[in-house]
């Protein structure tokens, strides 16, 4: 696996995800393919959002499930997570390949840091507001989603204004898809290839310049130092049935062998 490999082109990133949801991935995988690095991370960036949003808004829905639909209800669950994960994913490795100023020459930054109107975010207004625009106003019912009125930072979008270049938003960024990621490992089986992939290629970028020539040092210093080899023991000679037995020097006299006892004392066995 290559550590820039992009997950949304492996192939478990087509499986049961929706078609329109595929055509964004692949988008977004054409625009870093290109060279236009910025809009393919904003591109990831977007579906990631979008897809959060589903998933926060179907967590809040008072629906009252059968048996069987609940069980489609956390399949759908499942795979909406992983293409959460997915598109994250993606983000971090185009950011972490990006060499370029985080922010232009009107010191604006070149992501969208925030949350797209278009985007659930879970907030609403609690009364009607105009907004006034090019004089023309504009009224917006009560209920309709905060972004629609102000420009809203999501909490990632808000960890993003606080990166100082692209690497640092995608080591920022990756620590939080590990995260999340060993969160849901266990709770589908079908995504496991996937869950892998991603935490495998997290882990390095997560690794700030310093941990990362350290991991590198400690690695080659390993390769440096010889590993003793274990030989096994030679077995013990056993002696030959063959050998002379070896006899007292002459002058001596040999300690007579105890024979066998059969009972009584001495004496009695004399007479």
């Amino acid at each position: 696996m290559s550590i820039m490999s992009l997950a949304s082109g492996q192939s478990f990133s087509y499986q049961n995800v929706e078609r329109s949801a595929q055509n964004s991935l692949r988008w977004a995988a054409e625009r870093f393919d290109e060279e236009d690095e910025i809009d393919s991370a904003n591109q990831f960036l977007k579906i990631h959002r979008t897809v959060h949003g589903e998933i926060e808004k179907n967590l809040y829905t008072s629906k009252e499930f059968s048996p069987s639909e609940k069980q489609n209800a956390i399949l759908e669950h499942n795979d909406r997570m992983l293409l959460s994960l997915i598109s994250l994913h993606d983000f971090v490795q185009v950011c972490n390949s990006i060499t370029s100023d985080y922010k232009d020459k009107d010191d604006k930054y070149k992501l969208n840091l925030h949350a797209p109107a278009e985007i659930y975010c879970g907030l609403t207004i609690a009364s009607d507001v105009g907004i006034k625009e090019n004089n023309k106003v504009t009224t917006l019912k009560q209920g309709s989603s905060l972004a629609h009125v102000l420009p809203v930072y999501d909490p990632l979008g808000r960890l993003l204004k606080e990166a100082s270049s692209f690497k640092d938003a995608a080591i920022t960024v990756s620590r939080i898809c590990l995260f999340q990621v060993a969160c849901v490992f266990n709770l589908s089986k079908k995504h496991e290839d996937g869950y892998n992939f991603i935490s495998e290629s997290m882990l390095w970028v997560s690794f700030s310049p310093s941990e990362r020539q350290m991991a590198i040092e400690s690695f080659r210093n390993q390769l440096k130092t010889p590993v003793p080899v274990e030989r096994p023991s030679p077995p013990a000679e056993r002696p030959s049935p063959w050998a002379p037995v070896e006899k007292p020097p002459l002058g001596t006299t040999a300690r007579p062998v105890p024979g066998p006892s059969f009972g009584g004392s001495e004496a009695a066995i004399r007479k």
